[in-house]
């Protein structure tokens, strides 16, 4: 599912610069143009992703498709 939607739920007041994505171990940050083409991931092969969910984000491009972002708590938009 794509990130997009739920980034414009939130209708920022001005057009967000960049996503910073907090994990259990480490926070990471996409610019705004990326983050625009991100793909969050809710279950695999059918089934909840319990152990490193509750999503996974894909980058757009398909670079992370291996290894996406994992163990995500929080999406901060600034």
């Amino acid at each position: 599912m794509p990130l997009l939607p739920f980034i414009e739920n939130t209708k920022p007041s001005q057009t967000p610069t960049f996503i910073e994505v907090e994990c259990k171990e480490q926070n990471v940050t996409l610019q705004y143009a990326q983050a625009k083409k991100a793909l969050l991931g809710f279950a695999k092969e059918g089934k909840p992703l319990h152990e490193d969910g509750p999503v996974h984000l894909y980058y757009g491009d398909g670079s992370n498709a291996h290894d996406p972002i994992r163990h995500i708590k929080k999406i901060i938009i600034h």
